[in-house]
């Protein structure tokens, strides 16, 4: 059996409403005739107070649609500051790549005078990468990026495809 670990994604993946009501529901092993509980409405947070003027541009931007997926709670309030100050540095380090290129001439002479010349990448470069893969992962984490199947909101309920047979009539 493979593990998945805390990955997005990752463990046993459900068989959806219609077969676990043909299997009895199984775990859930309450009222037939108990209605889903009700969803709570979303809150939106505000961003906090230590945010420059960038972090907190990013905060309003993203932070509704955290809210509505509700990865963003109280809780969670640091994490998504974290995320928030990795994207602006992320854009910040893409200007200066931008601005001194993405190659850069390096000279050495070596101990009978001569000249090397070597093209090397942008130091910034390996530094990018991390902290892109800290951005991937905090999208991932708050569930801001598309994850390969569609995500049903909240608050919408599914219609019970075997409705018409729980009243004794067929149409």
């Amino acid at each position: 059996m493979p593990r998945g670990g805390a990955r997005v994604g990752s463990g046993r993946k459900g068989h959806g409403e219609a077969v676990a009501w043909l299997g009895g529901d199984a775990g859930q092993r309450g009222s037939a005739t108990a209605e889903r509980p009700k969803a709570r409405p979303v809150r939106l947070l505000p961003a906090p107070a230590g945010l420059s003027a960038d972090e907190a541009a990013v905060w309003n931007e993203l932070a509704p649609h955290a809210c509505a997926a509700r990865t963003l709670v109280e809780a969670s309030v640091r994490s998504f500051t974290d995320l928030c100050e990795n994207i602006v540095l992320k854009r910040k380090m893409a200007a200066v790549v931008d601005t001194d290129g993405l190659t850069f001439l390096k000279v050495t002479v070596d101990g009978a005078g001569q000249e090397h010349r070597e093209v090397k990448a942008h130091p910034l470069l390996s530094q990018y990468r991390g902290i892109l893969q800290r951005v991937e992962a905090g999208f991932q984490r708050f569930k801001l990026t598309p994850m390969g199947k569609p995500m049903e909101a909240a608050e919408e309920v599914a219609a019970d495809p075997f409705a018409e047979f729980d009243e004794g009539v067929v149409q």
